[in-house]
């Protein structure tokens, strides 16, 4: 991943990445209006029961064949505090990156997704026409 060390202790490159980093923010505000959460979908194929270890990132990711996460967000806000922020950074991105192959998988794959005790089907987001669509 991305060794963010370059940006501690120069001024100009970290004011540089702050402002492409608000620029990034204020897209997302915009592309977050119309909102997706494979979880929650995920919780509702399931009847929004929570049973715990099958419906997690990891557990999900693993049963789709995708591997497994790299960390524990937990750990996360201390290893920020001790400035170890690229290992942070590295950790978010790669459960994005999980996350949206879990994603291109239920969209190739017509809503279906495995977990641990058998498939689901989720509802999914796709352009149509110019618009976003649910699909199944």
């Amino acid at each position: 991943m991305h060794d963010l060390g370059f940006l501690l202790g120069e001024p100009a490159r970290a004011r540089v990445f702050a402002a492409a980093l608000r620029e990034l923010c204020a897209r997302f505000k915009v592309l977050a209006a119309e909102s997706y959460d494979i979880l929650d979908e995920v919780w509702k194929a399931c009847g929004r029961s929570y049973e715990r270890g099958l419906n997690s990132l990891d557990a999900l990711a693993r049963a789709n064949g995708q591997g497994r996460k790299t960390g524990s967000g937990t750990l996360a806000p201390r290893l920020w505090q001790m400035g170890r922020h690229a290992d942070v950074i590295n950790y978010c991105q790669m459960d994005i990156d999980l996350t949206r192959r879990l994603f291109q998988r239920a969209t190739v794959g017509m809503g279906r997704l495995n977990r641990a005790d058998g498939e689901i089907r989720i509802r999914y987001l796709v352009h149509h026409e110019g618009a976003m669509v649910w699909r199944p």
